[in-house]
């Protein structure tokens, strides 16, 4: 990547040729000037199916710790010290079986879809939850919301 673009940005030389499709934007660089545009959402999922999995890295979780040790961390904090594994980049985690535990596919939503998408979310995350367990999946139990 390029150094000062965000992902999913198309950098060129040349300026774009007529009909070519986005929104191009002329930039001065101290190399010299350049043109930019980012991918759309359809180029960028595209472009993720291309790859195929080779740029996901596949972990594989530990063994369950089973139903009573993970109710037994129920209303806590949790910390460090209660995990082994962290995805913190594009991925995916597999059970020790083979089945897909979770993937993370991070800054693959555009700009422009989680701002279309913003208010939906923030509607849906002041409704009450079923069984109303938010708190104690947080860890923080069921406690007075300050705003």
């Amino acid at each position: 990547m390029l150094e000062g673009y965000e992902p999913g940005t198309i950098v060129s030389a040349r300026p774009p040729q007529e009909g070519e499709p986005g929104d191009w934007e002329h930039v001065m660089t101290p190399e010299g000037p350049v043109y930019t545009r980012r991918l759309t959402q359809a180029e960028r999922m595209q472009s993720e199916l291309s790859t195929g999995l080779g740029m996901f890295k596949i972990l594989t979780a530990p063994t369950d710790i089973g139903e009573q040790q993970a109710l037994a961390l129920e209303k806590q904090m949790l910390d460090q010290r209660h995990y082994t594994l962290l995805v913190a980049e594009t991925g995916m985690v597999m059970t020790p079986d083979g089945q897909v535990l979770c993937i993370l596919l991070k800054d693959r939503l555009s700009r422009e879809l989680l701002d279309t998408v913003r208010p939906v979310i923030r509607k849906a995350a002041r409704q009450t939850v079923a069984g109303g367990n938010r708190g104690a999946a947080a860890g923080t139990g069921m406690v007075p919301r300050r705003r």
